[in-house]
């Protein structure tokens, strides 16, 4: 099946042959640094809502891939940015996540060219 290739400096694509990179296998790894900004734990108000805790995070990422009768190119991304972290509770005991960021490509790829400034917002649950 499908699956995106998950770079925050680029936009969602698909590693299979029908993407502009024309991996059909792709690889990415990334280092982050989170620094914590505030502890909060308490609950917003009357609303069924609690706030947990903020941080900031830094990342850098790297990802690529291959084909098959194709060398394997699997730094051909790279991308780097910072986002806001926001733990939160809704209602106050099912964690959600909330990140908010910038992200700069450093190569040129998917359609996007290097220092184009990528901002993205994204919901998960908090690990």
């Amino acid at each position: 099946g499908r699956r995106t290739f998950p770079l925050r400096g680029y936009p969602v694509a698909s590693a299979d042959a029908r993407t502009p990179t024309g991996f059909t296998r792709a690889a990415v790894g990334a280092l982050e640094l989170r620094v914590p900004l505030a502890l909060v734990a308490r609950g917003i108000g009357k609303l069924p809502l609690g706030l947990d805790r903020l941080s900031l995070t830094g990342f850098a990422e790297a990802g690529g891939g291959w084909r098959p009768g194709v060398p394997p190119d699997v730094l051909a991304l790279r991308d780097a940015g910072g986002e806001l972290v926001v733990d939160a509770g809704v209602p106050q005991d099912a964690p959600i996540r909330v990140r908010a960021g910038l992200a700069v490509p450093l190569v040129a790829g998917l359609g996007v060219a290097t220092e184009t400034v990528r901002g993205y917002v994204a919901f998960g649950t908090a690990f």
